[in-house]
């Protein structure tokens, strides 16, 4: 089986160096290729080396992990993008958790977060550091529309997408829609997840 290519951009060589490490505790399934302290050579690398993973420092010299990502959807659609950030800034993380990031993690978290991350991504799950997902959940209410808290909610009370759209006056398939936009907002992969954010905020 070949290893993931792991492409580590940030702008502390002391944070880039801890990453490193971390990263190759999976040595049997991940491997470093290179590293970027700024956004311009970060996009340099990722166009030499086309790594099949990137994690991304949200603040960088002059930018931010946004133009980044940005490049790497143009460049590479395939590319797993895991960020590595200080901030608990709802806009911020909401921004990242609704894009085809598929991890983010705190700076104020162990650096076990790391590989436990990378874990989940080779298993094709989402990851977040607790505090992440804790200011996430904050915010869940402002992320759904009101007919997403809506179908949440029918969510938690157990019906099916059928019984769902029946009460709604909609299709199956719009309330799978529905479905898919609440779990990647929220950041979950399964309806039981939903019930618990649901009964979490209150609104059960």
């Amino acid at each position: 089986m070949s290893l993931e290519k792991v492409l580590i951009i940030d702008d502390h060589p002391i944070v880039r160096a801890g990453l490193k490490t971390e990263v190759e505790r999976l040595s049997d399934a991940f491997t470093v290729v290179g590293e970027a302290e700024d956004a311009a050579h970060a996009l340099q690398m990722i166009q030499a080396e086309n790594p099949s993973v990137v994690l991304l420092d949200h603040l960088l010299r002059g930018s931010s992990g946004f133009e980044v990502l940005d490049f790497i959807r143009k460049f590479n659609a395939s590319i797993r993008v895991m960020v590595f950030t200080q901030s608990l800034e709802s806009a911020i993380l909401k921004t990242y958790w609704n894009s085809p990031v598929v991890a983010i993690v705190s700076k104020g978290s162990l650096l076990e977060d790391v590989p436990k991350a990378l874990l989940a991504l080779k298993r094709g799950e989402r990851f977040l550091s607790a505090n992440i997902r804790e200011a996430i959940d904050k915010a869940g209410v402002e992320v759904l529309t009101k007919r997403e808290i809506e179908v949440a909610r029918m969510i938690a009370t157990g019906r099916s997408n059928k019984e769902i759209a029946e009460v709604l006056g909609c299709s199956d398939q719009t309330i799978k829609t529905h479905k898919t936009n609440i779990m990647t907002k929220l950041g979950v992969n399964t309806s039981v997840e939903v019930a618990m954010w649901v009964t979490k905020q209150g609104l059960s």
